[in-house]
C-alpha cells in the first residue's frame, strides 16, 4: 500500500490510476491524519466562530475593546490573537490579510484574569491547551467538529518536549513556548490576576496583554504603562454586570475604549468591536433562545449583548446594528427557536438590521433615487453633514455622514466636492433652523454688520431651507421607522456602516440625567452629548419624504397635502 508522503509525491493522473481500493485507503489514512493534525495545530485551521472577530485580528491599535455578551468569544479571539503572536502562524483564513508587523515572536505576553483558580484553571487554560476540546459533541457524541468548537490553541510542537506540563510553571504562573526546530526557549505567556496587588501590574514589559474581562481602571493604566517599552497591545475584552450599581465600575471601559473604538476617531490609537451571543456558530440557537426567555429585556441587553447597563435613558429605541429577528405578531425583535419564535411560537419571521453595506445595495444607491442633504452647525463644533435617498417603497438610506471643520465656505466645498465625485444631485438642503440668529465661527462682519449664520452660508451661495425640529414627534418616526414593515420585509430607515459617528450617536444618545430629581416629576431634556447626527435625522424624520411625492416635485407637479392643500410650507419642508 502507497502511504501519504508518497502519494502527495505522485500526480493527479498517477493517483487516478491506482487501483479503487488503494484510493480510498488513502482517502480514509487522509481524513485520519486530517483530524489528528487539526488537533495538534488548531491555530492553523482557526476560523471566527463570530464573524464580526475578524477585526481584531486586523488591527494595530494600541488599544483594543471587545465588547460582548457572555459566550460570545471574546475570550477565544483574544487568545487565538494570543497563539498566532507568540507562534507566528497566520491561520489559513488570515493569509494575506495579517498585519505583518504583528508577527515578530519571541514575544513576552501578559494574561490578565479575574481569579487564578476559577478562571485560569477551570476555563482559560483549556483553550490553548491542543488535546482539550472546547465546545459541544457532534451527533455520534464525538470532538473535533469545527463547527461545535476547537481545540487548544497552542500547537503540540511548541511545547518542551510537546509536554504541556513541562512547559507550564505553576510557581511563577508562566506558560514557555520553544522553537519547534531549533528547540531554544521562545515565547512566554506570564498569567496574573486582579486579586492581586497593583504594584503587582507594576511590573515588567510585554509585547502584548490581554485583560479577559473588565479589570479595574487602575490595573488597566499600569498594563498600558508595562505595553508601552515594546510598542504593545492591550486587548481588553468583557461583559458588564447586570447588576446596576455594579456595572458603574465598568463604566470607564465604555467611556474610554468602546465608544472611541466605535467611533473610529483614531484607529491607530484605539479600536473596538462588538460581539453578540447569538452570533456566535457554536452555539445552538434554540439553547440561546431558552436563556434569553427567562432574563429581563435589561439583562438581555448586558448578558447577550454586553451593553452597558449604566447608560439609562437611551431615546432612540430599537436600532440594531448586527441581524436580528423581527416577529411580526409580537411586532418586536425576538429569538427563534426550532424556527419558530420563542415568545408567540408564530413563524412569520424576517431577519433585519439597520445597517447596511454592499451586500443591500451597492454604494452610493441608484442615481435616480433622490438624494436629501440635512445639516447640523454649532458654535464651538464641526459641522454635521449627512446625505440619504429614498427608495421608490420610501425607505430612508443614509448614505454618507461628515463632520467638517472651518467657515461656511470650507462647509460648501466639502459637501459639494463629495457630491460632484459620486454623482449625487442633491434635491434638497436642509439645516437646523436656530442657525438663523446665532452667530459664530461662521459669521462674518461686513461694512460693520454682523453677519448671522444663515447669511454666512448664503453669502458663500450655500442656500438651505430651516429644518423642522419637533423633537417629540421626530423621535416617535424614527421609532417607527427602525420597525420592520410587514410588506417590505425591512426597516424604513438604514444606515450605511461606514457612518460610524451616525451610527453611535444613535445608539448612545440619552436623556440628560443632571435633569432629573428624585421624588418629583420633571420634564426630562435631551443630552447635549451625542446629539448631532440625531438630529439630522430627526430633521429626516420630519420631512416624512416619500419617492412619488418627491418625483412629482422634481417634475413641477402639484403635490396633494393633507385635505387637499397644493404646494410646500416652508415650515414643514411640505
Amino acid at each position: 500500500m502507497i502511504d501519504l508522503l508518497s502519494a502527495a509525491r505522485m500526480t493527479r493522473e498517477e493517483l487516478a490510476a491506482l487501483p479503487w481500493e488503494e484510493r480510498e485507503a488513502l482517502r480514509d489514512e487522509h481524513a485520519r491524519w486530517l483530524i489528528e493534525d487539526q488537533k495538534r495545530n488548531q491555530i492553523v485551521y482557526y476560523q471566527p466562530v463570530n464573524p464580526d472577530a475578524i477585526r481584531l485580528h486586523l488591527s494595530m491599535a494600541r488599544e483594543f475593546g471587545v465588547q460582548g455578551g457572555n459566550k460570545s468569544s471574546k475570550t477565544g479571539t483574544a487568545l487565538a490573537e494570543a497563539a498566532i503572536q507568540m507562534t507566528g502562524i497566520v491561520p489559513n483564513c488570515l493569509k494575506g490579510l495579517y498585519p505583518v508587523q504583528k508577527i515578530r515572536p519571541p514575544i513576552r505576553v501578559r494574561l490578565c484574569v479575574t481569579s487564578i483558580t476559577n478562571a485560569w484553571d477551570i476555563n482559560l487554560k483549556q483553550k490553548l491547551q491542543w488535546f482539550h476540546w472546547n465546545g459541544r459533541l457532534n451527533a455520534d457524541r464525538l470532538p473535533g467538529d469545527p463547527d461545535l468548537g476547537h481545540w487548544g490553541w497552542i500547537p503540540q510542537e511548541f511545547l518542551i518536549d510537546g509536554d504541556w506540563d513541562r512547559s507550564w510553571s505553576e510557581k511563577h504562573r508562566m506558560l514557555t513556548l520553544v522553537h519547534p526546530d531549533t528547540g531554544e526557549r521562545w515565547s512566554t505567556l506570564h498569567v496574573m490576576s486582579y486579586e492581586g496587588t497593583l504594584q503587582d501590574f507594576n511590573q515588567g514589559a510585554f509585547h502584548l496583554i490581554l485583560e479577559d474581562e473588565i479589570p479595574p481602571e487602575e490595573y488597566h493604566r499600569a498594563n498600558l504603562i508595562r505595553a508601552m517599552e515594546l510598542h504593545g497591545q492591550v486587548i481588553t475584552g468583557g461583559t458588564p454586570s447586570d447588576d446596576r450599581s455594579a456595572a458603574v465600575t465598568s463604566a470607564w471601559f465604555f467611556d474610554q475604549m468602546i465608544r472611541p473604538g466605535l467611533e473610529g476617531s483614531n484607529r491607530e490609537e484605539v479600536e473596538a468591536i462588538v460581539l453578540w451571543t447569538e452570533n456566535n456558530r457554536t452555539l445552538g440557537t434554540a439553547d440561546v433562545a431558552r436563556i434569553a426567555k427567562n432574563l429581563t429585556a435589561e439583562q438581555r441587553k448586558a448578558r447577550l449583548h454586553g451593553e452597558p447597563i449604566h447608560l439609562e435613558g437611551l431615546i432612540l429605541k430599537g436600532f440594531t446594528e448586527k441581524p436580528r429577528t423581527w416577529c411580526f405578531a409580537c411586532v418586536k425583535p425576538v429569538y427563534v427557536e426550532n424556527d419558530t419564535c420563542s415568545d408567540c411560537g408564530g413563524k412569520q419571521l424576517a431577519r433585519y438590521c439597520h445597517v447596511w453595506n454592499d451586500a443591500d445595495l451597492n454604494w452610493p444607491g441608484p442615481v435616480r433615487w433622490p438624494t436629501l442633504f440635512y445639516m447640523d452647525p454649532h458654535q464651538a463644533r464641526p459641522t454635521a453633514c449627512l446625505w440619504a435617498k429614498v427608495d421608490p417603497q420610501d425607505g430612508w438610506w443614509v448614505i454618507h455622514e461628515a463632520e467638517i471643520e472651518g467657515d461656511a465656505a470650507e462647509v460648501k466645498r466639502v459637501c459639494e466636492d463629495f457630491e460632484r465625485e459620486h454623482h449625487l444631485g442633491v434635491f434638497w438642503r436642509k439645516g437646523d433652523p436656530k442657525i438663523t440668529a446665532q452667530r459664530n465661527q461662521f459669521a462674518q462682519e461686513f461694512e460693520g454688520r454682523p453677519f448671522t449664520i444663515r447669511e454666512a452660508f448664503e453669502e458663500v451661495g450655500f442656500w438651505f431651507e430651516e429644518a423642522n425640529t419637533n423633537f417629540s414627534v421626530a423621535v416617535n418616526r424614527i421609532e417607527e421607522a427602525l420597525k420592520v414593515n410587514p410588506y417590505t420585509k425591512v426597516p424604513r430607515l438604514r444606515i450605511h456602516e461606514s457612518c460610524t459617528r451616525t451610527i453611535y450617536h444613535v445608539t448612545h444618545h440619552i436623556w440628560d440625567p443632571h435633569g432629573r430629581r428624585e421624588n418629583q416629576d420633571v420634564k426630562e431634556k435631551p443630552g447635549k452629548k451625542n446629539s448631532d447626527f440625531v438630529a439630522t435625522l430627526r430633521y429626516l424624520a420630519m420631512d416624512d419624504p416619500e419617492f412619488r411625492s418627491l418625483e412629482m416635485m422634481r417634475h413641477c407637479e402639484p403635490v396633494v397635502i393633507g385635505a387637499g392643500g397644493v404646494g410646500r410650507n416652508k415650515s414643514t419642508g411640505w
